[in-house]
């Protein structure tokens, strides 16, 4: 390798420059000796800022590159590991340029590079747990424990969800196990987790049949999990819970899409968009509309909680018993947010409101029982991943 005589800055944004014009010239010395330099500027400081957090990030990840292409896979594995730590660090999703996601991805792509080269195999990713929904009101009997989040008073909502201009989105509760779908960087496994941890081989029976899914849906999963930063959550409806349900379009009904980067769930439009033509089907809309402002408050409150109670007697969509759903969620969609090139949009709201006569794990919890296997039917998957989508771009 050759040795660059060029001096170091003393200024830390502008050692970050240098370390990067070093890397995209090739001179792997002169990054290293930028890097070092930077961590010795800095290694003073008590209190890491998100800034700080980030051009460390930068400057380990370049000092890592430049070390795995020496062939130094140890050395660099260390660093690389140090700049991916300080990125998940960032107390908040900072804005990503073409820039950053660029570094990033030289990152995630020499972290791969040395696990393999060194036998290692990589850490499991951060578990994203599903966050929990409050439920708007409580809408008596059982639908509520004292565990559950309740917004405690509705009428602080109504100018949101009641202003006559927002679509609200309602869509049915499906009762089943919470599951979260993640792609590794670094191995290329896909990543399942159930609440609080990763899915296992071996684990409860209910679980069986998700390798046998996964291996068919895979392709499909990849082009929607991109290179790692988003996590598709759906129910897992293989075992009975409390509902039966005889008509299911697949063991797995997606509900939401998650981005790390920016810690958002997608808009419907962005759900529905990406969903389409993976024959991964999306949990039923009930209705689409927008709600209207009474003479006060107080009497749109009471009218908006009679037409929502009058949702929950909904049929649903995957019962041919006759049964209502478990419950319904309501969201609300921002309008789109330009960043770089890219024009997205985001879940803004989200509440939910349980049947009073829904009862969790009916005759004791459902992982005691012995498993009650339900149905997929495949005549009614067709007609249903033909129309289950409306919300999505794509014609």
């Amino acid at each position: 390798m050759p040795m660059s005589d060029q001096s170091v800055c003393t200024d830390p944004t502008s050692m970050i420059r240098q370390c990067r014009s070093a890397g995209k010239k090739g001179d792997l010395h002169q990054v290293v000796k930028v890097a070092d330099a930077f961590c010795e500027r800095i290694q003073g400081e008590k209190a890491m800022s998100k800034r700080r957090n980030n051009q460390m990030a930068t400057v380990l990840g370049y000092k890592g590159f430049a070390l795995a292409k020496q062939g130094l896979y140890s050395e660099a594995l260390d660093c690389l590991e140090q700049s991916k730590l300080h990125r998940d660090n960032l107390s908040s999703p900072i804005h990503q340029n073409d820039q950053r996601r660029s570094e990033r991805k030289m990152v995630d792509a020499c972290l791969k590079t040395c696990y393999r080269r060194l036998g290692k195999a990589p850490p499991l990713p951060k578990l994203v747990k599903y966050p929990r929904t409050t439920h708007l009101f409580d809408s008596g009997g059982t639908a509520t424990t004292v565990d559950d989040l309740v917004l405690p008073d509705l009428d602080c909502i109504i100018p949101t969800f009641c202003d006559g201009k927002s679509t609200v989105i309602v869509e049915e509760k499906v009762d089943g196990a919470n599951l979260g779908l993640s792609l590794c960087p670094f191995s290329g496994q896909i990543m399942v987790q159930n609440r609080s941890h990763y899915i296992t081989q071996g684990e409860h029976a209910q679980f069986s049949m998700i390798p046998v899914w996964i291996g068919e849906h895979r392709e499909a999963l990849i082009s929607v999990l991109g290179e790692g930063d988003l996590i598709v959550y759906g129910e897992w409806l293989a075992a009975r819970h409390s509902i039966p349900y005889q008509k299911l379009p697949g063991y797995f009904v997606a509900f939401d899409i998650y981005c790390k980067a920016t810690g958002k769930f997608f808009s419907r439009e962005r759900f529905h968009s990406a969903l389409q033509d993976t024959q991964i089907p999306a949990v039923p809309i009930i209705a689409a509309r927008t709600y209207h402002p009474s003479k006060s408050d107080g009497q749109t409150a009471d009218q908006f909680r009679k037409e929502l109670l009058a949702l929950l007697e909904t049929k649903s969509e995957f019962r041919l018993d006759g049964g209502t759903v478990e419950g319904i969620v309501l969201r609300i969609d921002g309008d789109n947010i330009t960043q770089g090139n890219d024009s997205h949009s985001w879940l803004k709201h989200k509440f939910k409101i349980v049947r009073p006569d829904f009862v969790s794990g009916i005759g004791g919890h459902w992982s005691r029982r012995q498993i009650e296997k339900q149905q997929v039917d495949f005549d009614f998957a067709n007609t249903y991943l033909d129309s289950c989508y409306p919300f999505s771009t794509k014609r």
